[in-house]
């Protein structure tokens, strides 16, 4: 230890010595100048070298006395072991022998570690193997957490703690106070000598004590004046607590903060780079190894910008920090292992290797949506509703089932603008269809529906594919003899005419009259005409089109119309659907 202190004086005094020569050079000294002031130095250096040199020999001189004489006490001691002791003297020689192996083994150390130029020996010792203890390294990595929190309150403690004491020799004092009276009173009575000087002693250690408490308890008084004298206000110690973080800890979380988010965008725009036409927060990608890659380097992402955070708060040294990081990252990854398996499925999803896939198609809430994309947040569409996209977590998406899309899958009941027919015989035009809701024109008033509420109805849709049209008409009975043949084709004439009149006729596909019953008294016919969906819109006119045909037939050939029940509705379409 001597060495070390000697060679760290020299190094200073070199180190102030060419200060002082690179300074007068600066200042221009001559050339001789610098000449005398390099001979100084060389001359201290001598100097303090002999007197090093000197300094260490009188060391080795020390240290060799102190080893003979401890080694001539040790035999000694040895000696007189030998001589079987009692058993407390052989005690008492062990523990000399001890303390003397010890001040010998010391004395050895520091003299080898002089001639050996001031050489640490610890260095050469072989470590011996220690156990794991992952209690005690949690202690070690969390004390700087609870030392810190411990600073914060240590002012308030201190305080807390003298004005205890102070109490307690308040307390103390007063009941000293009445022994001595007490005791006054045991001395005033009439005892015999011996009695009255034990009483006489016993009163002045009493006082003694008395006295002793009075020191301490003004000690701990002016102990408390001054604390709260040096104490700071409120918002002054919460400034200059916020002052501190701002030059210390918060500097380096800044820094920390910083080296993450550079790492986090840099490697971000190198992923731009790899995956230039697509969106990087939703790649989507047919290939199962490109996907694995990406999501890989995803990984690497996060991992690459922890680390970063956690090695910026070790460089600046920021134990309380980083360990407050470390215990959160812990935090997390206990939590998130009872959610492993849920972790794992969602995996799948994202390698798109799960129950739903990518360019498939998926039911929710009782309407089809097609998966563009998997991601933390999947994009669901629906070509036909109004706002039909729909951002859903993993979570949601992992309890559903996706299915390849046929070439004529149906994404909704309806169009925008399509013609429908409700149970309750409504007919009305979709003027607004979204994902919540959808609204039916129906005679210039509006009716609102949820969607579950919509979808539930069973509507007819006249606009998709082609709608049909069903009435009847009835004559007397007194026409039987022509109502097979010339009644129907007649009506069928008068019916096609009339639709071709309103300019329906390049709608028309299909148009029959057939005779259909005969029921009080009247021959029933059944009026059936198929139409196209562009005509939807006209679907009550075309109704009333067959009617007013055929009335005009029977007036024009003088047919007795017998029409007691006539009934219009529309059967459930026979015909393929869109």
């Amino acid at each position: 230890m001597h060495f070390l202190n000697h060679t760290k004086l020299l190094t200073v005094k070199l180190a102030c010595l060419a200060l002082f020569y690179f300074v007068l050079v600066s200042e221009g000294l001559g050339q001789q100048q610098q000449i005398d002031t390099l001979n100084e130095i060389h001359q201290s250096v001598e100097q303090n070298s002999d007197q090093r040199q000197q300094d260490l020999q009188a060391q080795l001189i020390e240290f060799t006395g102190i080893i003979s004489l401890q080694q001539k006490i040790l035999e000694d001691l040895k000696a007189k072991l030998d001589q079987n002791p009692t058993q407390l003297t052989k005690i008492a020689l062990e523990g000399q022998v001890a303390e003397s192996e010890k001040i010998l083994k010391n004395a050895k150390a520091a003299f080898e570690s002089i001639v050996t130029g001031g050489l640490d020996l610890e260095h050469f010792k072989e470590v011996p193997d220690q156990s794991f203890d992952w209690q005690s390294d949690l202690i070690e990595i969390i004390q700087p957490i609870f030392q810190s929190l411990k600073d914060l309150t240590e002012q308030p403690r201190a305080i807390e703690r003298i004005r205890k004491t102070i109490e307690f020799y308040h307390q103390n004092l007063s009941e000293i106070e009445d022994s001595i009276l007490k005791i006054e009173e045991w001395s005033q009575a009439e005892v015999d000598l011996a009695t009255r000087r034990q009483i006489q002693t016993i009163q002045k250690d009493w006082r003694e004590r008395k006295a002793e408490a009075q020191r301490n308890l003004e000690l701990f008084q002016l102990q408390l004046r001054n604390l709260q004298i040096r104490q700071e206000s409120i918002w002054t110690s919460v400034w200059s607590a916020f002052g501190a973080f701002l030059t210390g800890r918060g500097l380096n979380l800044m820094l920390a903060v910083l080296a993450t988010m550079a790492v986090w965008f840099g490697m971000r725009s190198v992923l731009r780079l790899m995956v230039p036409k697509e969106n990087v927060d939703e790649f989507q990608t047919r290939s199962q190894y490109s996907r694995v890659l990406f999501y890989t380097y995803r990984i690497l992402m996060m991992m690459a910008s922890t680390s970063v955070f956690l090695i910026v708060l070790y460089s600046t040294g920021d134990w309380l920090l980083l360990g407050l990081t470390l215990l959160i990252l812990a935090g997390i990854a206990i939590g998130l292992k009872k959610y492993l398996p849920q972790f794992l499925a969602e995996a799948k999803l994202l390698l798109n290797l799960g129950a739903v896939r990518e360019g498939e198609m998926v039911t929710y809430e009782g309407v089809p949506w097609m998966v563009k994309s998997i991601n933390i947040y999947s994009h669901l569409v629906n070509p036909v509703l109004e706002g039909g996209e729909l951002r859903m977590p993993l979570s949601e998406m992992s309890q559903l089932i996706s299915q390849p899309i046929a070439d004529d899958e149906p994404w909704f009941s309806s169009n925008l603008n399509d013609y429908i027919l409700l149970p309750d015989g409504t007919f009305g035009q979709v003027v607004i269809q979204t994902p919540e809701f959808v609204q039916i024109k129906s005679r210039e008033m509006i009716r609102t529906f949820l969607v579950s509420d919509y979808l539930s109805l069973a509507i007819k849709n006249l606009s998709m594919g082609a709608f049909a049209c069903v009435g009847s008409f009835g004559i007397s009975l007194e026409h039987q003899e022509i109502c097979l043949y010339l009644v129907p084709n007649a009506f069928e004439r008068s019916i096609g005419l009339f639709i071709d009149q309103n300019g329906l006729q390049p709608f028309l596909e299909e148009l029959s009259v057939e005779m259909s019953a005969i029921q009080l008294g009247s021959i029933q016919y059944l009026l059936y005409v198929r139409m196209k969906s562009p005509a939807a819109e006209h679907y009550w006119k075309i109704l009333r089109i067959m009617q007013q045909a055929c009335v005009a037939t029977c007036n024009s050939e003088g047919w007795r119309v017998e029409n007691p029940c006539m009934i219009f509705q529309a059967p459930p379409p026979d015909f393929p659907q869109k």
